[in-house]
């Protein structure tokens, strides 16, 4: 679809120089932020615009930024070793990264150290091998 005026084209809405891949649309003279997708429903940003440029790498660096806060996240929990506490008051307290914990070392009814898990523990993943604990 075009305008048309008495002599030349004034806006084109599916002009093939402003597709970059035929998916991202770059067009500095459309001041619109939002513009429709050349295939498919839906809308996409035009990076051609100052506001599309930051939505657009901005979603790039939150994506990145997720993917490192997890990864360091899942990193501190390999790496890190839980520690166990306790105060005069009785408290037990227990700290991680990821979480701390405490009780009172009175709730604790049975205590027993035993030097391997009981059978049909192997195959358990970490967390499910807690209760054996």
């Amino acid at each position: 679809m075009a305008l048309a005026g008495e002599q030349e084209i004034l806006y084109t809405d599916d002009d093939d120089e402003y597709w970059m891949n035929g998916t991202t649309y770059n067009n500095p003279n459309d001041r619109s932020i939002m513009v429709p997708k050349r295939i498919g429903i839906g809308t996409t940003i035009n990076i051609g615009t100052k506001t599309g440029k930051y939505i657009y790498y901005g979603l790039f660096v939150f994506v990145a930024e997720v993917i490192i806060g997890t990864g360091w996240i899942s990193v501190q929990a390999e790496f890190s070793t839980p520690v166990m506490k306790i105060g005069d008051s009785g408290t037990v307290k227990i700290q991680f990264p990821m979480y701390n914990y405490s009780f009172a070392l009175e709730d604790v009814l049975e205590l027993k150290l035993v030097d391997q898990l009981p059978e049909g523990a192997e195959g358990l993943t970490a967390l499910e091998r807690t209760k054996w604990l």
